[in-house]
Order: C-alpha cells, then structure tokens, then sequence
C-alpha cells in the first residue's frame, strides 16, 4: 500500500473512469472517461450525466485551482455538428483544438459530489512512496481479495491520501463510518499498483474512479490552459 501513489504517479498520464451518481436523487449517473496528467496536476476528459430519461455529454477539463467545461459549439448550417466525445482519447483530442474562450472555467465547490471526485483523481499520486512505517499507523485495514477484469487485488480500507505539492486541495473528508473505518476504499494488486479507488462522500452517495490504462500515449493537452488572447 505505501507504492501505490507513488505507482500511480509513475504510470501517469493515465486513463480513468469516475462514476458517482448524478445530484438528481432518481439513479441518476455521471461517468467522466478522462486522461489524468499526475506530474502536471491537469486532467481532460468527456463527461456524460444521464437522468430523467436525457443523457447530457460534454468536455471537461480540471487542475488542483478548479474545473472548466468546454462551451457548445455555435450553430453552422454550413457544417454539420460533431459528435459528442465518448472516449478520453476523443476528449483530448477534441479538448487540444479548442481555444481558450471556449472554456467555461470555476473554482471547486466545496460540497459538490463531482468537485469532490475531480479533486480526488488529482490526489491518489505522490512523487515518492510513502513511508510505511507511518502509513502502517494512521490505521489501513485489509477487507478481502478480489479480482477485477482477471486479475487479482487486495482490497484495503486507508487513510486519505494528501497531495505533497500543487497546494491543500486534497478531497473533503467525509464522514467515517460507526466502526471508525476510513472512507476511502482501495483495490491495489500484489506490485502496489493502484486499480480502483472508491469514496464514500455521504450516506449512500460513493464515487468510484478506475485507473484503467497507464502510460497512454495521448496525454493531456496545454489548450484548455492557455490564456485567451
């Protein structure tokens, strides 16, 4: 447990998926396939919210200061419109042509489900393993063995991870459980490699972000960042 942030920040740029359940309160979801840059603190990805029947998709982009939302293209009659991304390869490609005023950008909202969850995926990396001695005591747990997608995991309940640079913006901590257990769940295999991590945010609200890819060859792009001129 005291290599996986540490594997995670080596494996990066990754891809990740973040599923947690929409604000709606009807089993809504909102999934975010995106393209996660550890070293540079910066994430892009395609966004999909789907409740009451609709399915809303979109660009997002996100760093440890906030998130920004890629606005709607204008209407052409001359060209037909795009199809919304799906992938975070078609995210960061998408997100690398776009100019800065097309950026809807705002800061974290402290008690807002996705803010939370963006936040996280920015916070599960450290540029060096931890120390184990001091991990051993802030109190993981070992709950079971696993297999995800063939292959096996450890599964650990752990202490929330915090960011050694980039500033305090560390996900909000929710609440511990009546036996005290921390919030935050870990699925990391046999080479301290992080596959999945899930918060528990409140009461029957989680959100899980999967690490599905590591190394990938599209990484995050500078365009969402740039200052418009």
């Amino acid at each position: 447990m005291a290599l996986a942030r540490f594997r995670t920040y080596e494996a990066s740029p990754s891809e990740v998926v973040v599923r947690l359940p929409s604000g709606d309160g009807e089993g809504g979801t909102v999934a975010v396939r995106a393209v996660v840059d550890h070293r540079t603190h910066r994430a892009v990805g395609a966004y999909e919210v789907a409740e009451g029947g609709r399915t809303m998709r979109g660009l997002l982009a996100w760093d440890m200061a906030g998130m920004a939302v890629a606005r709607p293209p204008r209407a052409s009659t001359a060209v037909a419109p795009a199809a919304p991304a799906r992938t975070a390869a078609q995210a960061v490609s998408r997100a690398a042509g776009l100019d800065a005023g097309q950026w809807a950008r705002r800061g974290y909202r402290t008690a807002a489900p996705l803010d939370r969850s963006l936040r996280l995926v920015l916070a599960v990396a450290a540029d060096r393993p931890d120390n184990a001695r001091l991990l051993a005591r802030s109190g993981p747990l070992w709950l079971r063995d696993e297999r995800l997608d063939g292959h096996g995991y450890g599964v650990f309940a752990g202490p929330r991870p915090h960011p050694r640079s980039g500033g305090n913006a560390g996900p909000e901590r929710p609440a511990s459980d009546a036996s005290g257990r921390s919030p935050l769940t870990y699925w990391i295999d046999a080479d301290g490699n992080l596959r999945r991590i899930r918060a528990r945010l409140a009461p029957g609200r989680e959100t899980t972000v999967d690490f599905v890819a590591g190394r990938v060859k599209y990484g995050v792009p500078a365009a969402p960042w740039r200052e418009a001129g």
